[in-house]
């Protein structure tokens, strides 16, 4: 058993588990049975593609609802890999409890997780976290204010160039709105580099050339302007 000041968790044979601290009792269900929970509080689904590695849902859970996502298996191989290498899950998680406590990135409080294992092997996961209501992707609030979703994003790479971490992702998808508060979201191939880290550059690089493909023209003009990369790419 494990525990810091924000997040308990607890290793067994068949499982792991972690929530914030002091909420054991109240996840005790989705502990025990977490595919029946998702199922028993599924209010709607938000991405579900046939194959697809992941599955996310709105669940609400004692009146209150929830950002949940299923990390699935593709077949046997993928099952295989899971296994040995570890689920994306845990690191996303890991990755998205260490941010959330630091504060340096904006991103939706990690709630709770349960990763079924079979000893040191790993099976299925699944994670819950704030649902963040009233939240606009920035593809579509780009239809509305693109200056704010702009500002947003700038605001969101500089977090990252700053705690020098690669998102590995970061794209329209990834980023939501709440008013003109930008969240980042989706951990799952985060990377975190050392302050004296020569790889740092360009995989920070990889990361902007990312959201840059995302748009044109004037559009694409001002995004580099605010991240300062458009010099460097004349």
């Amino acid at each position: 058993m494990a525990e810091n000041n924000k997040y308990f968790s607890k290793v067994s044979w068949r499982r792991l588990v972690s929530c914030v601290n002091g909420q054991e009792d109240f996840w005790q269900s989705f502990f025990k049975s977490p595919a029946k929970f998702f199922s028993d509080h599924h209010v709607s689904y938000i991405k579900n593609k046939p194959n697809d590695p992941t599955t996310i849902s709105i669940i609400e859970f004692e009146g209150k609802k929830y950002l949940a996502k299923r990390y699935n298996r593709k077949g046997f191989w993928h099952g295989l890999k899971i296994m040995f290498r570890g689920s994306n899950a845990l690191s996303s998680w890991y990755a998205a409890c260490l941010l959330y406590q630091d504060g340096t990135v904006s991103l939706a409080e990690p709630i709770s997780m349960v990763e079924k294992r079979w000893g040191p092997f790993h099976r299925s996961a699944f994670v819950v976290t704030e649902f963040l209501s009233g939240a606009l992707k920035a593809s579509e609030l780009r239809d509305i204010d693109m200056k704010a979703t702009l500002e947003g994003i700038a605001r969101l790479a500089n977090q990252l160039q700053a705690a020098r971490i690669q998102h590995n992702d970061f794209q329209l998808e990834n980023i939501l709105f709440v008013g003109w508060k930008p969240y980042l979201v989706d951990f799952d191939h985060i990377r975190f580099f050392s302050k004296n880290s020569v790889l740092f550059a360009q995989s920070n690089k990889k990361d902007l050339d990312r959201i840059q493909e995302c748009f044109d023209g004037r559009d694409l003009l001002e995004l580099q302007k605010l991240l300062g990369v458009r010099k460097n790419q004349e």
